[in-house]
């Protein structure tokens, strides 16, 4: 058995040329909906099983081509534009199912982004967000956090409103998804070419300007309306 992607609630393995991805814990509703919501899209196209076991332990195996975390996909390549698009899009279903059962991500990271090519003449991937650390309810637009998380190993990755907190418990608008979403995709463009080190300080432009080689595709749009600095201004949309 090979393992791709292991912690408290999630393991994700190879065996025999069938992929298993177990989710731990599932009596918990946000651990739940994030197992419903790997089951909505068509990210593998040969589903053998799926079982949820007394244990609250529930699984899928499926048969794919490709599967890894996209820390792995991107060590010695950037994303192509069809792949840059396709996460956005994946991620984007996966955040509005998991809206509609009142569930936020607090923030994305490469580590738990699972790239899935489900046959080999498939031309670009389908991504799945897979971390429960980073799910909680919504309540008025709101994520209420009681739990700590490392800001500086990830704060790329994180929004303003994120990096600027230093106390718990806390609350922070459900949007901080969409501008941690478009920071992830920003990465994936440009890698180590780009100091992401200080974003705080920056203005949309300053994103607008690390956008350029997706410069007026309707990618690049989807993105800018997602790096808003207000919450309230952020709109994750695909038009």
């Amino acid at each position: 058995m090979t393992s791709i992607l292991k912690n408290s609630n999630i393991n994700l393995h190879k065996k025999n040329n069938i992929y298993g991805l177990e989710i731990k814990n599932t009596n918990d509703h946000t651990n739940k909906v994030l197992f419903e919501s790997l089951l909505l899209e068509n990210y593998v196209k040969t589903v053998l099983q799926t079982k949820c076991t007394r244990s609250k332990t529930c699984k899928i195996e499926f048969k794919a081509n490709k599967v890894m975390t996209l820390s792995n996909l991107i060590k010695n390549k950037y994303l192509d534009y069809w792949n840059l698009v396709s996460l956005f899009i994946c991620m984007m279903d996966q955040l509005n199912f998991l809206y509609n059962e009142n569930i936020g991500v607090l923030f994305f990271d490469l580590d738990h982004v699972i790239a899935i090519q489900a046959d080999s003449k498939d031309k670009f991937f389908k991504f799945i967000y897979v971390n429960t650390d980073h799910l909680f309810e919504i309540n008025e637009n709101k994520l209420n956090i009681t739990r700590s998380f490392d800001k500086k190993k990830k704060s790329i990755f994180l929004s303003p409103e994120l990096i600027t907190l230093n106390y718990l418990p806390f609350e922070v608008h459900f949007k901080t998804s969409y501008f941690s979403l478009a920071m992830l995709i920003t990465y994936c463009i440009n890698g180590e070419r780009v100091n992401f080190l200080k974003p705080i300080s920056w203005k949309v432009d300053d994103y607008k300007k690390i956008l350029e080689p997706v410069d007026n595709t309707k990618l690049f749009w989807a993105l800018v309306r997602c790096l808003q600095i207000e919450p309230q201004d952020r709109f994750l949309l695909w038009i």
